[in-house]
C-alpha cells in the first residue's frame, strides 16, 4: 500500500508538470473568505504583516488606541492590548511600521490632537517599554490640529521617518498648517522631538495650508523617503504635492521638492507606495468623487501625467485608497470605499472595494470587488500581504432607527489565491493541482492533498 501511494503521488506530479499552465485570473469576491467581526467599538484600522509565520497586527482607534495579532486568516492571536496610556484620545488613524531587522513594529499616532505619540510592540508580545513622545513641537512651537502620522523604515540606516500633519504659530503669529518629519532610531528612542517642516519652501509666510495628514514611504536604492500630502493655496483651490527627503547626520532634510502631482477639490491625504521593481512611487489621492494617482521616480519628479486609478467604477463617491506592491506579481493591491448614490443600485452604504493596479503603468484592470457586506456602512480599508496571503481591514457602523443607536466595530477578509500577474506573464496553476488530484484518486484511492499557490512573500 505505501508502495502504491508513492506511484499514486508521483503520476499525479508528473502531470503537474507536463500539463500547459493555466493563465492566471484576478482575485474576485469568492476568493476571499468569509467576513471576519472583530474589535467591538473600534474604528480607523491598520493592518501590517510582520514575520514570516504570517502574523500580521492590527490597530485601531476606539478613543484610545489598541492593537490586535491575527494569522493570515484573520483569526484573533490572543487579546487586544492597549497601546496608548490612559486617559488619553485620538480620533484619527493610527498606523504601524515592520522593522524586518528587530522584529518589532513602531506603532503612532496622534494623541490630543497635539502631540504625536507611538510605542514599540513586539511580535507575539504586545507593547513593549513606556509610550514615546515623537514629536510635539517646531521651532518652540507646540503642535495643535495634528492629524494621520505615518511612519516608513529605513533598513540600511537602522531609522524610521514619522510624517504627519500640525498646526504651529509661524513668523509673526500666524498659524501655519503644514507637513512634519521627524526620526525615531530602531530602538525606540528618539533623537528629537522638534520636527523638520517639509510641506512649505519658506516657513515665514506658510502659503501652502496642508490638509489632512501627510503619507511615506523609502527607497532602500536611493536611501531616500518620499512624503506626500494635500495642500490648499489660494481660494481653496487643493493640490496634492511630494517632497524628497534624506537622512543628513540624522536631521531630517529636504533633497528635492516640494513637486505638484496633481490637482485635488478635497483635501484628502494620499497613498504612497514604493514599487520596489522600478525603484520609484505610486502616490493617489481622493479628488471630486474617484481616487486618482501619479507616478513619481527616484529623483522626485512626476512620471508622465495624472490618472484615474478606478476610473471603471463609477459608482458614488471613491475615498481613502490604501495600498501594497506586490513585487513577485508586480501589482499595486488596492482597496478604498465607495459609495453607491443611483437608486437602482442595490449597494447604498458605503463599502469596501479591492482592485489590482498594474505595476508597469498604475491603470486598473479590472473593477473593484466588494469585500464587504453591502448593507453595513463599511469605511476606512485597509491592506497588507502577510506570508503568502492578502489580508483586508475595515470599519463598519450599523444604526438602528428603532432604538436611535449604533453598533460598531472592524470587519476584514483573507486571500491565499494568486492574483492576476498580467504585466509579468505569470500563470496560476491551482485547476492543473485539482486535476491531478483526481487523476491520483482514479488510479489508487489516495487523496493527493495539494497547496494551492499563494502570493509570494514581497
Amino acid at each position: 500500500m505505501k508502495t502504491r501511494s508513492i506511484f499514486v503521488a508521483v503520476v499525479g506530479a508528473s502531470l503537474l508538470t507536463i500539463t500547459t499552465a493555466l493563465p492566471a485570473t484576478a482575485l474576485t469576491e469568492s476568493d476571499f473568505g468569509d467576513i471576519v467581526s472583530f474589535g467591538e467599538n473600534g474604528y480607523a484600522p491598520a493592518i501590517v504583516s510582520g514575520p514570516a509565520d504570517g502574523t500580521s497586527l492590527v490597530v485601531y482607534a476606539d478613543e484610545e488606541i489598541f492593537g490586535q495579532f491575527v494569522d493570515t486568516e484573520l483569526g484573533m492571536i490572543g487579546a487586544p492590548f492597549q497601546l496608548s496610556n490612559a486617559d488619553t484620545y485620538s480620533s484619527n488613524p493610527p498606523t504601524a511600521e515592520w522593522n524586518p531587522e528587530r522584529q518589532e513594529w513602531l506603532v503612532v499616532w496622534e494623541e490630543n490632537e497635539e502631540v504625536v505619540a507611538g510605542r514599540i510592540v513586539e511580535h507575539g508580545v504586545g507593547a513593549v517599554g513606556s509610550q514615546l513622545t515623537i514629536s510635539d513641537s517646531h521651532d518652540g512651537s507646540t503642535f495643535g490640529d495634528m492629524e494621520l502620522a505615518y511612519a516608513a523604515y529605513a533598513a540600511d540606516q537602522d531609522v524610521y521617518l514619522v510624517a504627519f500633519k500640525a498646526t504651529v504659530t509661524v513668523g509673526e503669529g500666524s498659524d501655519c498648517q503644514a507637513a512634519f518629519g521627524v526620526f525615531v532610531n530602531a530602538d525606540g528612542t528618539v533623537p528629537t522631538t522638534e520636527a523638520t517642516i517639509l510641506s512649505t519652501p519658506d516657513a515665514e509666510v506658510c502659503a501652502e495650508q496642508v490638509d489632512n495628514g501627510a503619507n511615506v514611504d523609502y527607497s532602500p536604492a536611493t536611501s531616500r523617503w518620499l512624503v506626500g500630502w494635500a495642500y490648499s493655496n489660494g481660494a481653496n483651490a487643493a493640490t496634492t504635492g511630494t517632497v524628497l527627503v534624506e537622512n543628513v547626520a540624522g536631521v531630517v532634510t529636504i533633497d528635492v521638492g516640494p513637486v505638484i502631482v496633481g490637482s485635488n477639490s478635497r483635501r484628502v491625504h494620499p497613498s504612497i507606495e514604493h514599487d520596489s521593481t522600478r525603484d520609484r512611487f505610486l502616490t493617489s489621492w481622493h479628488a471630486d468623487t474617484q481616487v486618482f494617482g501619479a507616478l513619481v521616480d527616484n529623483a522626485g519628479a512626476q512620471i508622465g501625467t495624472r490618472f484615474a486609478v478606478n476610473s471603471v467604477d463609477a459608482r458614488g463617491d471613491q475615498r481613502s485608497a490604501r495600498m501594497i506592491y506586490d513585487a513577485a506579481a508586480d501589482l499595486f493591491l488596492t482597496v478604498n470605499h465607495n459609495t453607491g448614490d443611483d437608486e437602482a443600485d442595490p449597494i447604498v452604504q458605503p463599502f469596501v472595494g479591492y482592485w489590482e493596479l498594474a505595476g508597469a503603468t498604475g491603470a486598473s484592470a479590472a473593477a473593484p470587488q466588494v469585500l464587504s457586506d453591502p448593507l453595513v456602512q463599511s469605511e476606512r480599508p485597509d491592506i497588507t500581504i502577510a506570508g503568502d496571503c492578502v489580508l483586508v481591514v475595515w470599519q463598519w457602523e450599523i444604526y438602528d432607527e428603532l432604538t436611535d443607536s449604533s453598533t460598531s466595530g472592524l470587519q476584514g477578509r483573507s486571500s491565499c489565491f494568486t492574483p492576476e500577474l498580467a504585466a509579468t506573464g505569470a500563470t496560476d496553476t491551482t485547476a492543473l493541482i485539482g486535476l491531478g488530484a483526481l487523476v491520483a484518486l482514479a488510479l489508487g484511492g489516495a487523496l493527493m492533498i495539494a497547496r494551492r499557490p499563494r502570493i509570494a512573500r514581497v
